[in-house]
């Protein structure tokens, strides 16, 4: 269900200013703004008991479109379109290819029917996503 389900991911690994680069604003909560895991958890609660607050992190439903009706490639949406996409580069870039580089080149490759391709102008530090409504250039109806 995820972010069709109206929740709001925790998110940690990856830096902040990663996620800030292809997220929507104020869609998830980021570790990192908290100092301790006992903060994070007070935070929790407050939004448990404010729905005020906690639907502020759900607002961008009203601008975009996640919804089950678009399915450009493997019931995919295009944001992850654009990580497979970003990731298959990231991996076709490495000189000395592992056997698990090979196998995830394979799986992406099947997923989008592609053989060793590129993206010349996705330059993969420093990518920011420009996201727009789904609906601006998918409509079913």
């Amino acid at each position: 269900q995820g972010l069709n389900g109206h929740t709001v991911p925790i998110v940690l690994g990856a830096k902040k200013e990663q996620y800030q680069r292809i997220a929507i604003p104020n869609s998830y909560i980021h570790v990192d703004d908290f100092q301790t895991i006992e903060d994070l958890a007070k935070e929790l609660h407050r939004l448990n008991n404010n729905y005020s607050d906690y639907s502020k992190y759900l607002q961008w439903t009203q601008l975009y479109d996640i919804s089950g009706r678009y399915r450009p490639i493997s019931m995919i949406d295009m944001h992850s379109t654009l990580c497979f996409l970003g990731h298959y580069q990231y991996l076709y870039s490495i000189k000395e290819k592992n056997q698990q580089i090979l196998y995830l080149m394979n799986i992406i490759g099947k997923i989008f029917n592609i053989t060793n391709m590129r993206l010349p102008n996705f330059n993969w530090t420093t990518a920011k996503t420009n996201l727009i409504r789904i609906s601006q250039f998918y409509n079913p109806d």
